[in-house]
């Protein structure tokens, strides 16, 4: 490099055109890094995301930018992001590094939208394709010390075309019992159903949850209303390490859980220093600040994928460093036409 002409250019430009030269080639040094980056760590520099065979040979660039490959097991050509969280982006790897930046700070789809100069539909796209990603991340079992608990969160069917009950909206509704029969055909049975119940009401989500002391954390949406002794023996009993020890409440559904020590608290909290639902309680304190306030409400079919994002905020998740290893790919239709399953 000719530093005596870089020297000579930097003293005729202003200092606003130094700024933007400046800014450019910054961005310009990350999106080097995070390519040579995904070349390198990228799983499909050693696989083929097709059949999965190692028989793959380099195949010049892609429109001169991306590395391709040739596979010669399947005969398919592919890139480095091939069916990965990037396939089909038109954007650089450096604005997936700011987005999912914006996101650990807990900015709203439309700030995200605002700050990256993106359509809306990109961020809320971009946003559920990091989220999908993240639900293959390996759940090692807990041991040790386990806290197990129950949070709920309420039926959502945001952005649902055809909804099973009476849309939620802010205010006072402006119809009237009568009306709302009429305009969504129910009877007075099926308009009593549709109302709101207090309590753990068939409308609310039970999301189980569970945590040991290296914060190794598990967590599901298992049914609708209070929890069930099967919900719980069919999710926890293969998640906890036989002789670990298992603190809950007073729920009875616990007491399943076979070839472990059960500590439980029948009445109050646990003043024990030792043995307490402190960090349970911490997680679904961070579950319901993130999905009920930051993001408003989330609709029920995605629920899992924003309880594996808390996951992996708080188990410090490198997540551009994880999505570049591994392939995962879903798109716009597939996200629209899912549904919520408990199993």
């Amino acid at each position: 490099m000719n530093m005596e002409l870089v020297e000579n250019l930097l003293k005729i430009l202003s200092e606003e055109d130094k700024e933007a030269l400046a800014m450019r080639l910054l961005a310009e040094s990350q999106q080097s890094k995070a390519s040579i980056k995904l070349l390198e760590s990228g799983i499909n520099n050693s696989i083929c995301p097709h059949c999965g065979s190692n028989q793959i040979y380099k195949y010049g660039k892609n429109n001169g930018k991306s590395q391709k490959f040739y596979c010669k097991h399947c005969k398919h050509y592919f890139t480095i992001q091939t069916n990965t969280v990037f396939a089909g982006t038109k954007k650089p790897l450096r604005m997936w590094c700011k987005y999912i930046d914006l996101m650990g700070k807990k900015l709203s789809l439309r700030e995200i939208s605002k700050e990256m100069e993106i359509n809306l539909k990109t961020a809320f796209l971009w946003r559920h394709k990091i989220l999908n990603a993240l639900t293959s991340i390996k759940q090692e079992k807990l041991s040790g010390i386990v806290e197990a608990d129950e949070t709920y969160f309420r039926e959502s069917q945001k952005g649902n075309r055809n909804l099973t009950r009476i849309a939620h909206k802010s205010g006072k509704s402006k119809l009237n019992k009568m009306q709302i029969m009429s305009v969504y055909g129910y009877t007075e049975e099926e308009y009593k159903q549709q109302k709101h119940k207090r309590g753990l009401s068939k409308d609310l989500i039970c999301v189980l949850t569970a945590t040991n002391r290296t914060n190794n954390i598990y967590g599901k949406a298992v049914g609708y209303g209070k929890v069930q002794p099967e919900w719980v023996l069919n999710n926890l009993q293969d998640k906890i390490q036989p002789d670990s020890t298992l603190v809950t409440d007073g729920e009875q559904s616990y007491i399943l859980i076979e070839n472990v020590k059960h500590r439980r608290f029948m009445t109050g909290l646990s003043k024990s220093k030792t043995y307490n639902l402190g960090r349970i309680d911490n997680i679904h304190t961070s579950m319901k600040g993130l999905i009920n306030h930051t993001f408003k409400g989330v609709a029920t079919k995605y629920l899992d994928n924003y309880v594996n994002y808390v996951k992996a905020l708080r188990q410090h998740i490198k997540i551009f460093d994880y999505l570049l290893q591994i392939n995962n790919n879903i798109t716009l239709k597939e996200l629209y036409m899912r549904e919520i399953s408990f199993k």
